[in-house]
């Protein structure tokens, strides 16, 4: 068994949820409060649930700006964890800028506890991660719903 740490890069698009996901996966925690990511950040979390893992999560900015940036961050990335706003469609509409071929990509669509305002059905988020042949996940970094369950499902598959 291999304890060496893999590498988790969290992509999609501006204010999709991805710095909220990743403090409540690794935090446990939440704020409304919207801080934009700058480049990158590195946030460390260890498990020693089913499987020991340590996970190298660098959230990358979806601001169009550092996009160049991206690149050099998916290199010998284990998982690259794809989100979409699932109130925003044009959020799932830039999916495919995201998509990086060479690891294994979990696609996840952020802010599942507001189903008054989804714009982004169950069924479309599925039928694209079926063609892609990857995993899709809906959570929720406001309420944790499905986060754990995410974070579980990356350290058991690398």
């Amino acid at each position: 068994m291999s304890t060496e740490p893999k590498k988790v890069v969290v992509l999609g698009s501006v204010a999709c949820g991805k710095t909220a996901l990743i403090n409540r996966a690794v935090n446990n925690s939440f704020s409304a409060e919207y801080k934009a990511t700058f480049g990158a950040d590195l946030t460390i979390k260890v498990s020693n649930e089913i499987k020991p893992s340590t996970l190298h999560i660098w959230n990358c900015s979806g601001h169009e700006r550092y996009r160049a940036l991206m690149e050099q961050f998916i290199i010998c990335a284990n998982v690259v964890v794809l989100c979409f706003d699932l109130l925003k469609t044009s959020s799932f509409s830039e999916l495919t800028y995201w998509m990086a071929p060479d690891a294994l990509v979990v696609l996840v669509g952020t802010k599942s506890d507001n189903s008054d305002d989804i714009s982004i059905q169950h069924a479309d988020a599925l039928k694209q991660a079926k063609e892609w042949g990857i995993e899709y996940k809906a959570v929720s970094a406001k309420t944790g719903q499905n986060v754990n369950e995410l974070f579980t499902f990356i350290a058991q598959a690398v």
